[in-house]
């Protein structure tokens, strides 16, 4: 079962299983404006993304598992955002190919969550904002990536370890980390240039 969403004020899904076992492209895809909540729901087993939000939506995602995506090519993900606003709390995305998370323009806060068993465990690009609080991120080739000048991130009360590389920021990105983190048995801990910053 994959789900394609165009235009919708508001859709909620709530306690349910997606999966499709290669046959589909992506799990939850949508491409337009609207809302859109996902609740206590499990996606899993899609050859393209667990979930793409292309379009300009307010989006929740809660208590949801993004597991095994990503099964026909690397170049997929967990979830990707592009113009989208979304919170991700208590998410948990796991062994998706090659990023957990992608935040490509769009702006997320990820709460309580984790990421671990990708090449990226959450990765911004083209102006994309994200800020992680309370979430795990572990057993990538890379935890949290900030790939180009316009990115920007933001982490606190976060665990970053047992990655490759702990933290990557490439280009001239943002990359803060408050005095919060545990970042520990990461094989390189840090990548270009992390700024430490205060809680205000």
């Amino acid at each position: 079962m994959s789900r394609c969403i165009q235009r919708l004020s508001l859709l909620i899904l709530a306690t349910c299983l997606a999966t499709e076992a290669y046959a589909a492209q992506h799990g939850i895809h949508m491409y337009r404006a609207g809302s859109l909540t996902i609740e206590n729901c499990v996606i899993t087993n899609f050859a393209g993304s667990g979930m793409f939000i292309a379009g300009p939506a307010s989006v929740r995602i809660a208590n949801t598992v993004v597991h095994g995506n990503s099964r026909l090519s690397m170049l997929n993900y967990g979830i990707v955002l592009g113009a989208a606003t979304a919170t991700l709390d208590n998410v948990r995305m796991s062994d998706n190919g090659y990023k957990g998370l992608f935040v490509s323009g769009g702006i997320a806060s990820v709460v309580n969550s984790e990421s671990f068993g990708h090449m990226v465990g959450l990765a911004i690009a083209e102006n994309g904002r994200l800020s992680v609080t309370g979430t795990l991120v572990s057993n990538n080739t890379v935890g949290i990536w900030v790939e180009n000048a316009g990115g920007h991130a933001a982490v606190s009360r976060s665990a970053i370890i047992s990655n490759g590389v702990g933290l990557r920021n490439d280009d001239g990105g943002t990359l803060e980390t408050y005095g919060d983190n545990i970042l520990r048995y990461n094989t390189t801990p840090i990548e270009g240039t992390i700024t430490p910053v205060s809680g205000q």
